[in-house]
């Protein structure tokens, strides 16, 4: 998603509305671990986009689980689901 930016702004009005200014950051559960670290936060809690796409709020889903399981000391899941899905 991060690589492919353009693709899910067209895709979704609001994950337009929040990223279509390239200055808005897209995080990787590596930079948010990096993060935690520098700023001496423990555990954090992590989420996918609520997608109007149910499909890309599986494929989130699935980025966030493989995120905590990489690191399950450091971060904690949080699903999103489209409930029109």
């Amino acid at each position: 998603m991060r690589a492919n930016r353009a693709e899910y702004i067209e895709r979704d009005p609001w994950f337009a509305t929040l990223y279509e200014d390239p200055k808005h950051k897209l995080a990787s559960a590596e930079d948010v671990v990096a993060s935690m670290a520098e700023a001496g936060v423990d555990r954090t809690v992590i989420c996918g986009f609520p997608w109007r796409e149910g499909a890309l709020c599986k494929e989130h889903n699935s980025y966030i689980i493989d995120a905590v399981r990489r690191f399950p000391d450091k971060l904690i899941g949080f699903a999103c689901v489209q409930p029109l899905d």
